[in-house]
Parts: C-alpha cells; structure tokens; sequence
C-alpha cells in the first residue's frame, strides 16, 4: 500500500515535472517572439526617424534650390530690361 502511494506520488510529480517543462518551452517561444518584435519595432522607429532626418534635409536643400532660382530669375530680369532699355 505505502509502495502504491509512493508511486502515485511519483508519477503526479512527474506530471507536474513535465508540464512545468512545457510551460518553460512555451514561456521561451514567447518571449523570443516578444523579443523579435521589440527588435522589429526598434528598427522601424530607426527606419523612420532616418526618413524624417532625410525629408527634413530635403526641404533645405528644396529651399536653398528656390532662393538660387529666384536669384537667377532676378538678375536674367535685369539683363533683359537692361538691353531693351538701350
């Protein structure tokens, strides 16, 4: 009787043993795929910011073109009134 009990108890423990082991398993996938996700969304908020850096860059330059073609306009004005004034 004492040795039924005592493997009954073994076997629950062992049972117990095996689904803490698949707990474990799946807590590990879990948080590998939570893991893979943080990096995924710090690379995008990386992704993003360089295209903000890169948009924000671009108006500059957009802006530096428009004042040197307007300068350009200006004097091309002045050259034209100046010839057809003579």
């Amino acid at each position: 009787m004492a040795e039924q009990l005592l493997d009954l108890i073994i076997k629950r423990l062992d049972r117990i043993e095996e689904k803490q082991d698949r707990t474990l398993e799946q807590t590990t996938k879990t948080n590998g795929r939570v893991t893979r996700l943080e990096q995924d969304y710090d690379t995008l908020c990386e992704d993003v910011h360089t295209l903000n850096s890169v948009r924000d860059e671009t108006k500059g330059r957009d802006k530096v073109i428009w004042i040197i073609l307007g300068g350009v306009g200006v004097i091309v004005v002045q050259l034209v009134n100046h010839f057809l004034n003579k």
